[in-house]
C-alpha cells in the first residue's frame, strides 16, 4: 500500500482488518515481554522474534546507544556481512577520529543516523511526525531524491542488499532517543501509515522499558558497591546478619526465598533449589512484599543488599 492511498476496495479493507488484529495481538505479546522479562538481552531478543514471526519481515534489528555510537544490539535475518559492515554509524575522518558537528555531537551517517539524531522532517514523504523513516521502494526513493533531500550522506547498503521495504522506528524515553527498531524486506509495499504509527507506539514502550531497566541495573550496581564499604553492613555480615525490625518477622522459608530472589534466581530456579512449586515461590514472594511493604522486585533486591542478605546463608 503506497503512502496516502485510501482503503477503497473490499480486499484492502479485509487486509486492513487482518493487519489491525495482528497488531493488536503483537502489542499484547510485546507488553507481556516488557513486564515479565528482566534481562535486557532476553527482552530485546524476544521482542524481535515476536515482530519477525508476526509480521513475516525478512530482517529485523535493534540499535542501542553505546558511547557516541548506536551499534546493532541484536538482529534476526540480516547476514553476518551486513551487520559487520553497518554495525557502527559514526562518521570518521582519515585519522579514524569521530567527526563531530558544531555542537560537538558525533555525526551519525545514513538514514539510521537521521532517525537517531532527529534529522527528520514530516514535510518529506519518507519521514513521519514521530521521527520515523519508511519506504516501500528504496530503489525508487534513491532514483528520485538527492543526498540533500535525504538529509545527508546515505550509505545505501540496504538497497544494495535488495531491501525495498525499509522502516526505521526511534526508541524513545521521554524526549530522548535511545535506539531504533529496524524492519527490512526485499518485497515492495509492505508498510502502511497505520503500521508505522503502530510500531512508533511499540518503540516508545520499548524505549521506556529499556531506560527503566537500565536505571534499575545502575541503582543495584551502585548500592552493591556502596554496601561493600558500609561499616554497618560489614558488621552485620560478620555477625551472621543481624535482623532488622522490618524483616525479623519473616518466616525461615520467606528469608530463604528473599535471599534467593536477591541472588538473581527466578521462581523456577528457586523452586528447584527449595523443592517447592513455582506457585508456592510466587506465594512466598507476595507475602514477603506485603510484610515489607515493597511493591517492586528491584526494591526487594535493594532491600537485601542494604541489609547484607545476599550471599549469606543461602540454602544448598
Amino acid at each position: 500500500m503506497n503512502k496516502g492511498q485510501p482503503f477503497n476496495k473490499s480486499s484492502e479493507i479485509s487486509q486492513f482488518r487482518v493487519l489491525t488484529e495482528q497488531c493488536s495481538n503483537l502489542a499484547v505479546q510485546v507488553m507481556e515481554v516488557l513486564n515479565q522479562t528482566d534481562n535486557r538481552t532476553d527482552l530485546i531478543r524476544d521482542i524481535l522474534f515476536l515482530v519477525k514471526v508476526t509480521t513475516g519481515f525478512e530482517a529485523v534489528g535493534i540499535r542501542l546507544r553505546e558511547g557516541d555510537d548506536f551499534p546493532y544490539y541484536e538482529t534476526i535475518g540480516f547476514s553476518r556481512e551486513f551487520v559487520k559492515a553497518e554495525k557502527y554509524l559514526c562518521a570518521r575522518d582519515q585519522t579514524g577520529e569521530v567527526i563531530r558537528d558544531s555542537q560537538g555531537k558525533p555525526y551519525l551517517e545514513c538514514m539510521c543516523g537521521n532517525v537517531l539524531s532527529g534529522r527528520t522532517s514530516s514535510s518529506l514523504p519518507f519521514f513521519t511526525g514521530g521521527g520515523s523513516f519508511w519506504s516501500n521502494g528504496t530503489s525508487a526513493l534513491l532514483a528520485s531524491t538527492t543526498e540533500e533531500d535525504r538529509q545527508g550522506r546515505t550509505r545505501n547498503r540496504c538497497n544494495r542488499e535488495g531491501y525495498e521495504s525499509v522502516a526505521l522506528i526511534p526508541l524513545r524515553s521521554g524526549r530522548n532517543i535511545i535506539g531504533l527498531l529496524q524492519l527490512n524486506d526485499r518485497r515492495e509495499n509492505l508498510f502502511t501509515e497505520y503500521l508505522i504509527r503502530f510500531f512508533e507506539g511499540v518503540g516508545y514502550s520499548i524505549g521506556i522499558a529499556l531506560r527503566l531497566k537500565q536505571r534499575e541495573t545502575d541503582t543495584f550496581r551502585e548500592m552493591t558497591i556502596n554496601s561493600r564499604d558500609d561499616d554497618l553492613i560489614t558488621r552485620h555480615r560478620k555477625a551472621g546478619v543481624a535482623l532488622d525490625k522490618d524483616h525479623k518477622h519473616l518466616s525461615v522459608r520467606e528469608h530463604e526465598v528473599l535471599r534467593l530472589i536477591a541472588s538473581g534466581m527466578n521462581a523456577r530456579e528457586i523452586g528447584e533449589r527449595l523443592f517447592i512449586s513455582e506457585r508456592t515461590v510466587t506465594t512466598h514472594r507476595s507475602k514477603i512484599m506485603d510484610k515489607l511493604e515493597i511493591h517492586k522486585s528491584v526494591d526487594l533486591v535493594r532491600y537485601a543488599v542494604y541489609f547484607g542478605l545476599i550471599g549469606e546463608g543461602l540454602p544448598e
